[in-house]
């Protein structure tokens, strides 16, 4: 009887220990932020479980979501795939060594995601700026920190039920209420100021309502516990990086551009687009400006072809103000056929794909009613007569997105990838290029959705390469951080643009396969302010994104060079002069913690000198410490530390012998 009792306490002790493991805090329905876990000493013997968990949110079997777990050093330890195979609704995650462990649930996310772990673990969420990142419940609170003489803002987004905020000093009566209103502009929000204090403060924070909502703290870190005891701020461990890179040539690199207005740009700009270096753009030309106006385009495609250096580009047809949906109708085919004939005969648009709507996965009510338009438009444009006519190169579908579907609902039949497969598959003989816009990845860990784009791109070409007769080009047409006017200041105006758009060139480049790559858009306008510049009446104000561009393309070689690298934070692009004797890398450190790279180069002839080193940060250009030294089997490696958040570049140049 004795040892039935001791095993029954030791079982029910057991069920006990493993329960307080379980989902005693959580923070719940995620949508786009970073969740911090430091797991301390007094835990290091114990491996802490922690659970992840989601729900379906919106047009969801259109979707893949992304959700990343990262050791303290940064190392990638798993990634959660989730999309409309995924069988399972959670996943575990396992903490084994002591540290700050990160996990982020990458934006813009389609499903709910709940974090759920042990009671005595500090755990801090860093929600997205302006973004949706989380829906909350009806009562509920959480916890942040002001240090003493921190001059701190709350601010919050309103999205749905949830309506307004309020602050509780835990020390004293001090309380400050945010009501949230319905603004006309996404960027637009409430905010409110928090006086400085002589001491640490701990505020609280609830709310009335529930739903999804944007929260964040300026001045101070953006960061938020469901309990007192759990602030923290996260250490960020130095990180480690190992690449190879190999003397295999993958293929080109892309032309890199930007998306031009349908107006000549006046002068005052031209110095800035020089510094660009962009070889390529992406243009509108509108059916109803040109049927009253059919030169109207002729002046500033000279001035972007002949004066700024453009020799290859995309174009879009539409109507203006944003009317995507066009009819096969007889004037519009022949007013496309004069324009086509009258442009080429004047030698413009020489190097260009024309895709004949934009975004029609979005835009059209089927694909059928888009087939008809296209087929339509173009047998008479592939069967002319006329070789100024036919020797126009079509790319489709220029749609919104290629992977995943666009932002509508029924998206889940409207993805780029199925419907570029399907006109292949009907007008493959007619079809010059896979061209497509990327938007809505908005985590710099997550930009490697670019690279697989254009590999499931290139892998749909080559299934149809005897349909096709020729290897299409592979083009992302437009992409920003954003789509339309959801756009955040946090993003576009800040060095956050800069870091995302190298990492983007960067992955979309590793393959060798993408012809094109264009940023929308070149200048700010007043509706849409994704530009890399603005102007006003003081001149040309170049963002932080503009230094990345002049950054990026005086730092790419022709050839594309095989590179293997794991690091999550650290993106590289290799690439080789036509005659061999240069090797360029562009990279990014795109974390919040230094790494230290070690890069084994490619075997090449002769002396190998290290002529050009530059890193672009924040505050501007920066000095970086690399070496160059000789491994045993004769390679070299470059090594040094890659300080957090800058773009760097290395040139090395063969001597020889």
């Amino acid at each position: 009887m004795k040892l039935m009792i001791k095993a029954l306490i030791f079982g029910c002790l057991l069920l006990l220990s493993s329960c307080s493991n379980l989902i005693a805090q959580t923070i719940p329905n995620m949508r786009d932020g970073v969740v911090y876990l430091r797991k301390g000493d007094l835990m290091k013997d114990e491996v802490v479980t922690v659970k992840l968990a989601w729900s379906n949110a919106w047009i969801a079997d259109s979707q893949e979501d992304h959700v990343f777990l990262q050791a303290p050093n940064g190392d990638l330890l798993k990634t959660v795939k989730v999309n409309s195979a995924t069988k399972n609704n959670s996943a575990i995650f396992k903490l084994n060594e002591p540290g700050d462990y990160r996990v982020e649930v990458a934006g813009a996310s389609f499903r709910n995601f709940t974090l759920s772990t042990h009671s005595a673990l500090p755990m801090v969420f860093e929600p997205a700026k302006i973004h949706k990142s989380i829906a909350l419940p009806r009562s509920g609170r959480m916890f942040f920190s002001v240090r003493a003489h921190q001059q701190a803002s709350f601010s919050a987004k309103r999205y749905g039920n949830l309506s307004d905020f309020t602050l509780s000093s835990v020390t004293d009566d001090r309380r400050y209420q945010l009501k949230l209103k319905k603004h006309r502009h996404y960027w637009e929000h409430d905010t409110a100021v928090i006086p400085q204090s002589i001491r640490d403060e701990i505020y609280q924070v609830s709310w009335s309502g529930d739903g999804k909502v944007s929260f964040w703290l300026d001045g101070v870190p953006n960061l938020f516990s469901t309990k007192k005891s759990g602030l923290f701020e996260p250490h960020l461990s130095e990180g480690k990086a190992s690449i190879q890179i190999t003397d295999t040539i993958v293929g080109p690199v892309p032309s890199v551009g930007a998306a031009f207005p349908f107006v000549n740009p006046p002068e005052v700009t031209w110095p800035a687009i020089r510094s660009w270096n962009v070889e390529a753009a992406n243009y509108y030309f509108f059916a109803d400006d040109l049927k009253d106006n059919k030169h109207r385009d002729i002046a500033f495609l000279e001035t972007y072809e002949q004066q700024l250096g453009i020799r290859k580009s995309n174009s879009i047809l539409a109507n203006t103000g944003r009317d995507s949906v066009l009819k096969p109708t007889k004037d519009h085919r022949s007013l496309i056929i004069d324009y086509l004939e009258s442009r080429h005969k004047r030698g413009l648009l020489n190097d260009n794909y024309v895709a004949f709507a934009d975004e029609p996965n979005l835009n059209y009510s089927s694909y059928d009613e888009f087939e008809t338009y296209f087929g339509y438009l173009a047998a008479a444009i592939k069967n002319s007569d006329n070789p100024y006519v036919a020797q126009t190169k079509l790319a489709v579908p220029q749609s919104s997105r290629f992977l995943q579907g666009p932002t509508r609902d029924g998206a889940a039949d409207r993805k780029g990838i199925v419907w570029a497969e399907k006109l292949i598959q009907q007008y493959g003989q007619w079809i010059d290029g896979i061209s497509w816009h990327e938007w809505l990845v908005r985590d710099l860990i997550d930009t490697p959705r670019y690279h697989e784009a254009v590999v499931q791109a290139n892998l749909l070409a080559r299934k149809y390469q005897d349909r096709l007769g020729k290897d299409p080009a592979l083009i992302i047409g437009q992409t920003n951080v954003s789509s339309g006017a959801s756009l955040s200041p946090y993003e576009q105006e800040t060095f956050f643009a800069a870091l995302w758009w190298t990492s983007v060139v960067i992955q979309s480049s590793q393959a060798g396969k993408l012809d094109q790559i264009m940023w929308f858009k070149a200048a700010d306008d007043p509706i849409y302010k994704k530009g890399m510049i603005r102007v006003n009446a003081k001149g040309v104000e170049h963002k932080p994104v503009s230094h990345a561009m002049h950054f990026i393309t005086e730092n790419m070689l022709p050839w594309v060079l095989e590179i293997k690298n794991k690091h999550p934070e650290l993106d590289m692009l290799a690439t080789l002069s036509k005659d061999k004797k240069r090797v360029s890398l562009l990279g990014v450190n795109k974390g919040k913690r230094a790494i230290k790279m070690n890069a084994v180069l490619p075997f090449l002839e002769g002396k190998i000198k290290l002529s050009k080193v530059t890193g672009l940060n924040e505050q501007g250009e920066t000095d970086l410490s690399l070496r160059l030294t000789r491994l045993d089997e004769g390679n070299r490696q470059l090594g040094g530390l890659i300080p957090q958040e800058t773009l760097f570049s290395v040139t090395l140049t063969v001597q020889s012998q």
